[in-house]
């Protein structure tokens, strides 16, 4: 395989790899196809993938160096995500669901351009994903090309796109299965991004105290 092609491979796999474990991104994904629509998740989902990707180039490009020289940066970030998490956290368990049928034009439009927003901003305050693919940047990408890095970073948006967009379509499908009792889905989402977001303030304590 050339070694171009080899790299757009690699990053596809990397990233849809490490999406697999669930955390807010997925959560939230959920919640879009739930109670919304499938393009609603999916845009929640290409947000986190585009902030993989630039997570993935700056790693490439060595922004471990910016964080080894400003040491609050990472507790600075945990403390930013769990701010972020408790806002959409909270707005989750509020938020109601529409009593109109999903066909009435009573009821209200799925939040599109939110929901990439919100993908972006639960990435982007999120330092895991970025100290992921520093961690990386070591091994797997060191063996790059130079000239192949940028088609890394858009195979790990491929990747990323692909595993959220399999979140959502098996959320689709449990949702037929669980029928009215879909409705709970929102709120245990909601308590998740609560607990998230408490984990993101004690690993912001415990890095800024270490």
């Amino acid at each position: 395989m050339a070694p171009l092609a080899a790299a757009l491979v690699t990053g596809i796999v990397l990233g849809f790899v490490t999406s697999i474990p669930l955390g807010p991104v997925a959560g939230m994904v959920v919640q879009l196809a739930v109670r919304h629509d499938r393009q609603a998740a999916y845009l929640c989902g290409l947000g986190c993938a585009a902030v993989d990707g630039a997570f993935s180039l700056a790693a490439a490009l060595g922004v471990s160096r910016l964080l080894e020289s400003w040491p609050p940066a990472v507790p600075a970030m945990y403390a930013l995500g769990g701010l972020v998490l408790t806002g959409f956290g909270w707005l989750t368990l509020r938020e109601r669901p529409s009593a109109a049928h999903p066909s009435s034009p009573d009821r209200p439009p799925p939040p599109r351009r939110r929901a990439f927003f919100t993908g972006v901003a639960l990435s982007a305050t999120n330092p895991v994903p970025l100290l992921a693919w520093v961690g990386l940047s070591g091994t797997v990408m060191a063996t790059l090309p130079r000239q192949g890095i940028a088609l890394f970073s858009a195979g790990v948006v491929g990747g990323v796109l692909a595993w959220f967009s399999l979140v959502t379509e098996l959320t689709l499908r449990g949702k037929l299965l669980l029928g009215r009792h879909h409705r709970v889905v929102p709120r245990i989402v909601g308590v998740l991004l609560l607990a998230s977001a408490a984990v993101c303030f004690w690993r912001a304590i415990v890095t800024f105290l270490g």
